[in-house]
């Protein structure tokens, strides 16, 4: 008899039962026969239809005896349910916190066992594309070649390991639900010893009635009576024809396995580490993973024969530093992928960044090069009108002290500090993505730009008069102190405070989102015919104003939503509005949560 016949046959004689239910027995009889190696000798092993039939509907009884038994019905069912309603209502305020409770427990499992589940995944394809990713960088860099294959066999051991303990842990929820489902029904549900309608029956009783049993892999003829197929499950296809001992074997195998690769990754990577590539780092910026290999930490000097100048430096993962010195010379550090050439009078240092191999995958960037830096000595007469530093470098530090008419820097990733320039600077640029900036003792500047997107800034000690200063922080604290005139200077912080010291400016413009403004021993300078403007804005913060002026020679207007305003030690108000004279020169101080103080005279 093929399967269609014996589900079709089966699925005639159930026709007693719900549609439901019908469809769930033949489903399970289809899966249990495609599963067996040998379906005419499962199908044979299961019996006849009209037998499987018998067995399941004798089952489907012995779950609703109340069907069918000749007991009458109790009286007293409407008193009954008013009772059960009545006890549900009491106990809504407790149970459903609980259920409540439970719920979350269950969403908190799930999503901690799905996130499991995607970390197990990302190292598997991690570890497999880095495994893959070595030899190509063998070729050119042997020990990072050997640290990258050591990474992608760590990452793929983890992954094993990850990847196997979630999907058994998942595996096991529809295995439970579908035993809560069909237990009783159609995988022994009577026990031995008792009928359909259990009702005990005497062992050795010839009465007892004898029913067909699921067949087990390793027994052609077992009885529904045999006690090792009670209250059994459905299994997989492979647990079918799979030996517990030989399941417990496979799985060490698999755990073994795991183990080797990240072992010998983990020797990759630090025979790599510390053999060819000292001076190692691991960091993270960008959402990516910078790991760092230094080579040996060796200098090379070059000094120059040839007159320059400008100055154009390009480098990757490589901090760049330049001082004076009574020569021009140039030096770098474990950064041996370094092109110099002078042409037209500009000095090129290009760090071309041969021996870096990026890869992404996930946002993870393996960069060879730590304790990287290029040095360019100056000579103290280093200096043109025309003369410009144009700087970059993707990750890394930049110091420059010395002589120059033009600075221009930009660091993705590090700190950018200016000092000790006692020449004529033209204009000085500065921007960096993750890092702060310094620029003080500078004797001469005309223009100032520095902007950063994570970091403070800070200006000190700036010794002529500044024609424009912009200073602006998305994220981190100004601090601008000892400059004796600035015409227009404006300083933003998204997320920081702002500090003005010792400064006189014409017009100022400092606002910030979160965090206070303190204004002391300003100055503000006055030219006739020319309307001078202060601005103070803080979202969140209070404003200090100093200055040593006198109050009748500018218009006040003070808003404070949240906190009090006070003018010259005098409280004048807990919150509002203040208008205060009529001159031309403004002062507008603004918070929407703090206190404004404004104090004259110095």
């Amino acid at each position: 008899m093929s399967k269609t016949e014996f589900l079709s046959q089966l699925s005639h004689k159930l026709r007693a039962l719900p549609e439901s239910e019908q469809q769930d027995a033949l489903e399970y009889y289809e899966g249990y026969i495609s599963d067996a190696e040998d379906e005419a000798a499962a199908i044979r092993d299961l019996g006849s239809p009209g037998e499987v039939a018998a067995t399941i509907l004798s089952n489907y009884v012995s779950q609703r005896p109340m069907a069918y038994s000749s007991r009458p019905p109790k009286r007293g069912g409407r008193f009954k349910t008013a009772h059960i309603a009545l006890l549900a209502v009491f106990a809504l305020p407790i149970g459903l916190p609980l259920a409540m409770t439970a719920l979350g427990l269950i969403i908190g499992l799930l999503a901690i066992i799905f996130s499991v589940v995607i970390t197990g995944i990302a190292l598997l394809i991690a570890g497999a594309v880095t495994l893959v990713y070595s030899p190509f960088v063998l070729v050119n860099d042997f020990w990072f070649g050997i640290m990258t294959g050591g990474m992608g066999l760590v990452a793929l051991g983890l992954g094993i390991l990850v990847f196997k303990g979630s999907a058994k842990l998942v595996s096991g929820f529809p295995a439970i639900l579908r035993m809560i489902r069909r237990r009783g029904h159609y995988s022994d549900a009577v026990k031995p010893g008792q009928d359909s309608h259990h009702q005990s029956w005497p062992e050795n009783s010839n009465d007892k009635p004898k029913m067909t049993a699921l067949p087990s892999s390793s027994s052609e003829n077992s009885s529904f009576d045999d006690p090792q197929y009670a209250n059994s499950m459905p299994l997989s296809s492979q647990e079918c024809h799979e030996t517990p001992a030989t399941m417990v074997k496979r799985r060490i195998r698999v755990f073994r396995l795991a183990m080797v690769m990240i072992f010998l990754g983990a020797v990759m990577f630090g025979l790599a580490w510390h053999s060819g590539a000292r001076g190692g780092s691991l960091s993270w910026h960008g959402g990516r993973f910078n790991i760092q290999v230094g080579h040996h930490g060796e200098q090379i000097h070059q000094p120059f024969e040839e007159s320059f100048h400008s100055v154009y430096i390009r480098a990757t993962n490589a901090n760049v530093v330049i001082l004076p010195s009574t020569t021009a010379r140039a030096s770098y550090t474990g950064t041996p992928n370094v092109d110099i050439s002078i042409r037209d009078g500009v000095l090129t240092i290009n760090q071309n960044a041969a021996g870096t191999r990026t890869l992404y995958l996930m946002d993870f960037n393996f960069s060879p090069g730590s304790s990287r830096e290029i040095r360019l000595y100056l000579p103290s007469g280093f200096y043109t009108q025309d003369g410009e530093i144009d700087i970059r470098t993707t990750s890394g530090r930049i110091q420059v002290e010395g002589n120059f008419a033009n600075l221009n820097a930009t660091a993705t990733s590090g700190r950018i500090e200016v000092a000790n320039n006692r020449g004529q600077a033209h204009t000085i640029s500065l921007r960096t993505t993750s890092g702060r900036i310094a620029v003080e003792n500078i004797r001469y500047l005309e223009y100032l730009n520095a902007h950063a997107s994570s970091g403070r800034i800070e200006v000190n000690n700036i010794s002529s008069n500044v024609n424009a200063a912009n200073i602006r922080t998305t994220s981190g604290r100004i601090s601008f102190k000892n400059a004796p005139y600035v015409e227009m200077l404006t300083l933003q912080a998204s997320s920081g405070r702002i500090d003005l010291n010792n400064t006189s400016w014409a017009t100022l413009d400092a606002r910030t989102t979160s965090g206070r403004i303190e204004v002391r021993q300003g100055r503000i300078v006055l030219t006739p015919g020319q309307v001078s403007n202060t601005n103070l804005t803080a979202t969140s913060g209070r404003i200090s104003l100093n200055v040593a002026n006198n109050r009748d020679d500018f218009r006040l207007g003070l808003t404070a939503t949240s906190g009090r305003i006070t003018v010259d030690g005098t409280n004048l108000a807990n919150r509002g509005l203040i208008n205060m004279g009529s001159a031309e020169n403004i002062i507008n101080v603004r918070t929407t949560s703090g206190r404004i103080s404004v104090d004259f005279g110095g």
